[in-house]
């Protein structure tokens, strides 16, 4: 890299005038030659070798160029280098003087003079005098103001015509803003002429008192030139309701009008009209929310049930479930996830989905709900209200994670039901210590894992369990004993003979949760536009599915030339077909031998079994009676997942057959018909319209009135009730006597501030030093410890984190009361922003309930 070149100016600071050729003085001038060399014009300083108080005589004032270093183009362009120094640009005394107050501004005299207003000049009405003159003002480069008008005289000024009268309190302005007014004296007076019935100017001053700026970049600032047509709001509501970011949107509006100069409306007009949209969307929620439900009820079969405070009427729990839903659910709903997420709208009601999985291994949603807690009542209300919707049916395994509220509720509502924990909440509470436990003993991890899916029976699992424990030196530790303890509740066998549909987690509902969360709702979405854009998300989930099902009409490429195999590819669904493939290649390193003990019977083990423990050296025992059709095998796949293993391939009762298809009625199938027919052909209205100006013309003409004709239409009265087949008896709602309102702000589930104790009688076991609560008494002297328990000694008080058994734990507890230094709990805060706490009364209200919800499950306890 060349080094820089340094530009040494030969004048001293500050620089000496130079003598033209008048006798006056001039600055010096930096002159670039040809060969770029810079050279400066004028005297030069004194030399290095004159001495202190000499005096040159400037007998010969020719001036002496100095050459100076040679700089590129791109060093002497400041714009270009702006690091290097250059003398400024000499501005004209006219320009830094002030102007004179009597001066008047006109518009450009190259403007085209049928666009100047002129007296005489007649109007039907005084708005086209207004027009007319509003163009005139966005050519010449000034607003307009309505100020005054009567029956028969109306007139229109610059917007900066007189002052703005200020108030008498001007410490309370919202805005330190200044006014734009000036005095300004142009104005037109139009008048009416009574005789002939006509508009015209009367009177009419063009002169202005300050500048005028005719750029349309700053004309559009002005408020009487913003235009914004309807139809470019409702194209940014309809972004604003998809989710579409601002940018994204400004992009839009960039491409219609063909750049951001074409504008007539600034992008704080767009902001305003989306905060506008947004407050009317907010504005009457719960009358929407109804209105919705009501609409989907008369357009099909439908489903809802809310129930609300008595007395205050305020919602509580919304439940609501679509006519496809519950078809689904009469087909898939066996086997059913469920779980419950946060941050879908903005009154924080947990949303809780009923998710399973269809024929084509989708996932599919039955019910769903927003609760305003989740206690065992609300949870005990809503499974009663799911299990009336869907026509009393209870699901086989219900799947969810260790909340102790659903664990009281399932039994109450689902007498039928075997409840079963997520695989995946049950480890991932000892996340941490399973994996200090793998780092410490080599070979545990794959030894454990593959227990985890043991495919034997639960006395096998049990001593499996027991010399692997024993082997390590394991069985006493806290994660070991509590995922022996809750091993029915979650281990696949202990229910391998109940059909799971391949599901052993909750996955599918922490997916369908993800998938609103990231394409439909978010934490500011109101209640009503959460069930619109919930059964958005259901036409998502059905148009994939029909996609699949188009799909898997073509012929599957065959794996095999067996006849099963032919007979699966024809059966089964493109996914479920896949994944048999699959399942066929891992079969084949298994080796059949007959059982000599056994007759029809065979023992299947894997040819390259290996490894201290390992369940592929298991010789499985099956039961294949060809004549009678019975096949049976000892890990029982076939009977808790439903697929096709090696071991047995029987010729009917096959699931997940291609043809299990929901014929359950549309959503609002007759609106979005029509709406659906009528988009392409206003789509082909508009292409035809904007070909000429002409085309424009007629379009937009015979389109207004046919508007005019179109609105006075009233909308259909009559329902579908008689379309309506008789599982709709089934539909209801509760009747409030009190007007239903819009829910308070849930509290969130997990540990609040100042918890106390819990009030069943057990004894409070002992803290330690490291509780990292207050130490507070109650009435009878004992010390309020909380709820938080250690996973290591069992104790109240404290986490594991500072536990002063754990060797990992955190020395920052320990270390706190030797510190010296620094703020301590009860010490001054630093500067800065205060402390800050919302308040809301409807929260307040809401921890008055609190003992009954504590009475409710002391009572299902019991």
């Amino acid at each position: 890299m060349a080094p820089k070149a340094q530009v040494n100016v030969g004048f001293s600071t500050p620089t000496p005038p130079i003598l033209n050729s008048s006798g006056g003085s001039s600055s010096p001038r930096l002159v670039a030659t040809e060969d770029a060399t810079v050279v400066a014009t004028g005297t030069p300083i004194a030399t290095q070798g004159a001495q202190v108080g000499e005096s040159s005589t400037p007998s010969a004032p020719t001036p002496q160029p100095v050459v100076i270093t040679p700089v590129s183009l791109a060093a002497r362009d400041p714009l270009l280098h702006k690091s290097v120094m250059t003398p400024p640009v000499t501005i004209s005394p006219s320009c830094l003087a002030t102007p004179p107050v009597d001066k008047v501004y006109f518009h450009d005299p190259m403007l085209s003079d049928e666009f100047v207003p002129k007296e005489g000049m007649r109007f039907d009405e005084p708005n086209d005098a207004y027009d007319f003159f509003c163009e005139y003002a966005y050519l010449a480069g000034f607003g307009v103001r309505k100020y005054r008008k009567s029956t028969q005289v109306a007139w229109y000024a610059c917007n900066k015509q007189g002052f703005l009268e200020s108030g008498n309190n001007q410490s309370e302005k919202k805005r330190e803003k200044g006014s734009m007014r000036t005095g300004c004296k142009a104005e037109v007076k139009v008048k009416l002429d009574t005789k002939e019935k006509y508009w015209y100017f009367d009177n009419v001053v063009l002169g202005h008192n300050h500048e005028l700026y005719p750029d349309k970049r700053m004309v559009r600032y002005m408020h009487s030139h913003k235009k914004m047509e309807d139809g470019v709001k409702n194209l940014m509501n309809i972004m604003t309701r998809a989710g579409v970011e601002h940018q994204a949107q400004m992009n839009v509006m960039s491409e219609l009008h063909g750049g951001r100069d074409s504008w007539t409306f600034t992008e704080r007009d767009m902001k305003n009209s989306k905060a506008a949209f947004c407050r009317k969307e907010r504005e009457d929620d719960i009358p929407k929310l109804l209105a919705f439900f009501q609409q989907c009820k008369r357009d099909n079969q439908y489903y809802w049930d809310v129930q609300s405070e008595k007395g205050t009427g305020k919602i509580k729990n919304i439940f609501w479930s679509h006519a496809s839903q519950r078809a689904e659910c009469r087909d898939f709903g066996d086997v059913i996830t469920f779980d419950t997420t946060h941050k879908t709208n903005k009154h924080k009601m947990p949303l809780a989905m009923f998710v399973g999985s269809n024929h084509q291994l989708q996932n599919v949603v039955f019910g769903q709900a927003l609760l305003r807690d989740e206690s065992a009542e609300s949870f005990v209300w809503l499974f009663e209200t799911f299990k009336t919707c869907m026509g009393g049916h209870e699901p086989h395994v219900l799947l969810t994670d260790e909340d102790p509220a659903m664990k009281i509720a399932i039994p109450i509502v689902f007498k039928k039901t075997q409840h079963r924990y997520c695989r995946f909440h049950v480890t991932r509470t000892w996340k941490h210590e399973l994996e200090k436990l793998y780092a410490t003993h080599k070979g545990l991890k794959v030894q454990l894992e593959s227990l985890f899916n043991f495919p034997l029976g639960p006395t096998e699992f049990e001593a499996a369990w027991k010399s692997i424990t024993e082997k390590y030196g394991i069985e006493k530790h806290p994660a070991i004993e509590s995922l022996w303890e809750k091993r029915t509740m979650w281990i696949m066998a202990y229910f391998k003979g109940l059909y799971c549909g391949r599901m052993t987690s909750t996955q599918r509902s922490e997916s369908t949760n993800r998938v609103m969360k990231d394409g439909f709702v978010n934490h500011l979405t109101s209640l009503h536009n959460f069930a619109e854009k919930m059964l958005e998300a259901l036409q998502h989930m059905a148009h994939m599915e029909a996609g699949e099902t188009h799909y898997s009409q073509a012929p599957t490429y065959q794996h095999c030339r067996a006849t099963f195999d032919d007979q699966l590819s024809k059966i089964y669904t493109r996914k479920v077909y896949l994944e048999y493939r699959d399942t066929f290649d891992k079969s084949t390193a298994f080796r059949m031998d007959p059982n000599p003990d056994v007759p029809n019977g065979y023992l299947i083990k894997h040819q390259r079994g290996g490894g201290e423990f390992c369940w592929a050296n298991h010789a499985f025992r099956v039961h294949a009676d060809v004549e009678n059709g019975e096949y049976r095998c000892e890990c029982r796949q076939w009977e808790h997942t439903g697929e096709l293993i090696f071991s047995m391939f029987p010729s009917q009762n096959l699931m997940w057959d291609r043809n299990d298809m929901v014929k359950g009625g549309q959503e609002g199938s007759s609106e979005d018909m029509r709406f659906g027919k009528l988009v392409p052909v206003a789509m082909r209205l508009v292409r035809a319209g904007s070909k000429s100006d002409y085309a424009y013309e007629e379009t937009f003409q015979r389109a207004t009135s046919l508007e005019t004709l179109i609105e006075s239409i009233p909308p259909n009265t009559t329902t579908t009730s008689s379309m309506v087949s008789e599982s709709t008896e089934v539909m209801h709602t509760q009747n409030h006597p009190v007007a239903i309102s819009a829910p308070p702000v849930s509290q969130p589930k997990g540990r609040g501030p100042g918890k106390k104790r819990p009030l069943n009688g057990e004894p409070t076991p002992p803290s330690t030093s490291t509780s990292t609560y207050k130490h507070k008494l109650d009435e009878d002297g004992q010390e309020i410890l909380g709820s938080r328990q250690c996973r290591f000694c069992q104790l109240r008080g404290h986490y594991a984190t500072t536990c002063p058994l754990n060797p990992d734990r955190s020395h920052a507890v320990e270390k706190k009361g030797s510190n010296k230094g620094g703020r301590g709990r009860g010490g001054k805060r630093p500067r800065g922003r205060p402390r800050t706490r919302r308040y809301n009364s409807e929260e307040e209200n809401d921890g008055n309930n609190s003992t009954e919800e504590e009475e409710f499950d002391e009572q299902v306890t019991q």
